[in-house]
């Protein structure tokens, strides 16, 4: 990954995902890579892979999940650390809220 890229990890495969975030970034590749896909329904993230291939996918369900994601992401050599923002639509706004109220882990929300 190019340091000039932002990289993406979306927690949620739904419609909103599947019909908005990945063609958005998609036509932004050049500036934005998509990194990892998580869902509590592995369906979900079979379903965008098999239009918007992505190198790493979880399945997840809770917040103790979701860090567990973010950690597999921090274990890449691409990704900083102390660069790290969340954010969510729907139950991930809520899950976004309950994340920054547990940990200070996020620079930006």
């Amino acid at each position: 990954m190019k340091t000039s890229e932002l990289g993406v990890g979306i927690i949620g495969c739904g419609n909103v995902t599947t019909q908005f975030h990945l063609p958005a970034y998609h036509r932004l590749s050049d500036r934005v890579r998509v990194v990892a896909l998580a869902d509590i329904e592995p369906a979900r993230i079979a379903e965008a892979q098999a239009v918007y291939p992505v190198p790493d996918e979880h399945t997840t369900g809770d917040y103790r999940d979701l860090l567990a994601v973010v950690d597999a992401l921090v274990a890449r050599p691409y990704v900083d650390s102390a660069r790290l923002g969340v954010y969510g639509f729907s139950y991930g706004g809520y899950m976004t809220a309950w994340v920054i109220g547990q940990t200070d882990r996020f620079q930006a929300a």
